[in-house]
C-alpha cells in the first residue's frame, strides 16, 4: 500500500508531536492525521509503521537491526544481530499471529504463504522487517 503526504495530512509521533517527512526512517511509528480531525484527536488510520520512504538519501537511511533468514522462508527462521526481549508476527492487517519471548528461532511451516510485519523490541526500542514465507 502506498499513500502520499497532501496539505491535508500531519503525521505524528507517539507523543503527537508533528513530524516532518525528512525526519522519518523505515521502522520508525507514525501515526497519521488529518486537518481537522475530531477532537479526541483520533487518526485517520491507526499507527502505521513506515517501511520505506522515496525521499530518504540511501546513504543516510539507518539500517535495520532486526535480520531474519532465510527470507523468503518456508520453514525455521532465525532471528539474527541481538537477543530481542520479545517478537511479534502480525500479518498485513495488524492482527498479531504470534508472540515470541526469549528466542531467536521460530518454525514458519504454521504460516501461510504471503507477507508478515515482524516487530521486535529490546530495551523498549522496537526494530521492524518483512518476513515472505513461500511454499
Amino acid at each position: 500500500m502506498q499513500f502520499a503526504i497532501t496539505k491535508a495530512t500531519q503525521m505524528m509521533d507517539e507523543l503527537r508531536n508533528t513530524l516532518q517527512p525528512i525526519s522519518m526512517s523505515p521502522g520508525s511509528e507514525v501515526r497519521i492525521m488529518t486537518k481537522g480531525h475530531d477532537t479526541e484527536l483520533k487518526p485517520i488510520a491507526s499507527t502505521v509503521v513506515l517501511m520505506n520512504a522515496l525521499s530518504i538519501n540511501e546513504k543516510e537511511k539507518p539500517q535495520s537491526q532486526l535480520i531474519v533468514y532465510p527470507n523468503p522462508a518456508s520453514s525455521l527462521i532465525t532471528f539474527g544481530s541481538m537477543d530481542f526481549d520479545t517478537i511479534t508476527i502480525s500479518n498485513m492487517l495488524g492482527q498479531t499471529l504470534v508472540e515470541l519471548n526469549a528466542t531467536n528461532t521460530f518454525d514458519a511451516s504454521s504460516l501461510n504463504p504471503g507477507s508478515y510485519l515482524i516487530r521486535a523490541t529490546k530495551s523498549g526500542k522496537s526494530f521492524y522487517t518483512i518476513l515472505q514465507i513461500t511454499r
